[in-house]
């Protein structure tokens, strides 16, 4: 019977830094959109700059229907 050769793979996760609600509104990063990286996130709970971005991103893509009646796109 051949014996089989198996390949090795190495795999290295890497964890993303979290940061308090105080810290990423005071960053440059978001320095143009403090106001809403304030609303967004919570007073006690820590975030990544990912889940951050994502939520910036969900909030920009919204149909926000109070926005819309707000500037008259109804």
């Amino acid at each position: 019977m051949a014996q089989k050769k198996t390949d090795t793979v190495s795999v290295q996760t890497t964890t993303e830094p979290a940061f308090s609600k105080e810290q990423l509104i005071n960053c440059k990063k978001y320095a143009g959109r403090r106001d809403l990286v304030n609303a967004l996130l919570d007073d006690n709970q820590k975030y990544t700059f990912s889940q951050v971005d994502r939520m910036i991103q969900t909030f920009d893509s919204e149909d926000f229907t109070e926005n819309k009646e707000r500037n008259g796109d109804e």
